[in-house]
């Protein structure tokens, strides 16, 4: 009776991970579909690293500005997250922004990948933007747009 039971468990947590994995797989065009209510993406201890850069964008899908608060924007190198930020809205600028700063310990030279939350669409967009890691640069402003598909 308790093989059977044990076994019984071992189909039921082998289906249950199937369906999570299927709900969350990567689309052919490097979006994470289905159910992402929250990243986890930690954003790093800024007294870890020596270096740093600013990027400065709006978001925008369809050209239409993302203004959910929700809405993420994060950094990495390779699976490394090193930066994240929110959308807020700016009252002197009149926008709704990400202002993002991002850590290293290399002054030039690692490739920055930034990704996307949509939180409305509960998708995660990966590779909007790829650069070199230059320390002290600031990138974009008010203007500059990060467009998703």
């Amino acid at each position: 009776m308790k093989t059977f039971k044990n076994i019984f468990r071992l189909v039921a947590l082998t289906a249950a991970l199937v369906i999570v994995f299927n709900a969350c797989k990567k689309d052919d065009d490097g979006v994470i579909d289905g159910g992402v209510e929250q990243t986890g993406w930690v954003a790093p201890t800024e007294t870890a690293f020596q270096f740093s850069m600013t990027l400065q964008a709006q978001i925008a899908q369809q050209e239409t500005v993302l203004t959910n608060p929700a809405n993420e924007i994060a950094a990495f190198c390779g699976n490394q997250c090193r930066g994240k930020a929110h959308v807020v809205f700016d009252k002197a600028l009149n926008r709704y922004l990400c202002n993002l700063t991002i850590y290293s310990n290399a002054e030039e030279s690692e490739t920055i990948e930034i990704k996307v939350f949509v939180a409305e669409h509960k998708k995660i967009y990966d590779n909007c933007l790829s650069f070199p890691f230059q320390s002290n640069l600031s990138m974009g402003g008010c203007d500059h747009l990060i467009t998703l598909p």
